[in-house]
């Protein structure tokens, strides 16, 4: 089982903590989002149920070391989107973190700060040695939080995603333990 981080990952912005069914409406609202929709693998049309599962699946995931997504929130525990780990590779040490920002919280860096912490704690308390995101090269916005979170660049994967019944090429940038 993945531990979660206690006391909970933070900095003067943001709190991340485990989701929860109380966060269901929150998400299902920011998941309408055409972004959000556009750039990540949720379900389009996003529905209240579609919510509800990938929450209440959370645990299992964590029991299972697979995937450890978090709501991230403001100091008040106002939902502004999620971060966590969407997938190990536990036999080479490394983990790669998925975020998604909803469109009342953008412009307020809270994806490079939370994607930041995600990483650090990743590293220090999983044993992770290398960190990676991958993202549309159609994704800007996603690629400077990338970088605004200390990630480095290292190429691109052409027509590495399959995405709504289309080929996308994407950006790989990482953070290795060494590097903190």
């Amino acid at each position: 089982m993945l531990p979660l981080p206690d006391p909970p990952l933070a900095d003067d912005l943001i709190v991340l903590r485990p989701l929860s069914l109380a966060d269901v409406a929150r998400v299902t609202e920011a998941c309408q989002d055409a972004d959000i929709q556009r750039f990540t693998a949720v379900p389009s049309p996003y529905r209240e149920a579609d919510a509800r599962e990938w929450i209440s699946g959370t645990e299992a995931a964590r029991v299972a070391r697979t995937r450890l997504p978090f709501a991230i929130t403001d100091t008040d525990d106002v939902l502004l989107g999620s971060v966590g780990f969407v997938r190990f590779d536990w036999p080479n040490d490394t983990g790669e973190i998925g975020y998604w920002v909803a469109p009342w919280s953008r412009g307020r860096h809270v994806a490079a700060r939370a994607t930041r912490l995600v990483a650090e704690w990743g590293i220090r308390e999983l044993g992770v040695i290398r960190v990676e995101l991958r993202i549309s090269t159609h994704n800007q916005r996603s690629q400077r939080v990338a970088e605004q979170a200390g990630f480095h660049w290292e190429g691109v994967l052409r027509s590495a995603h399959a995405h709504r019944s289309e080929r996308h090429d994407v950006a790989v940038f990482s953070l290795l333990a060494g590097e903190l």
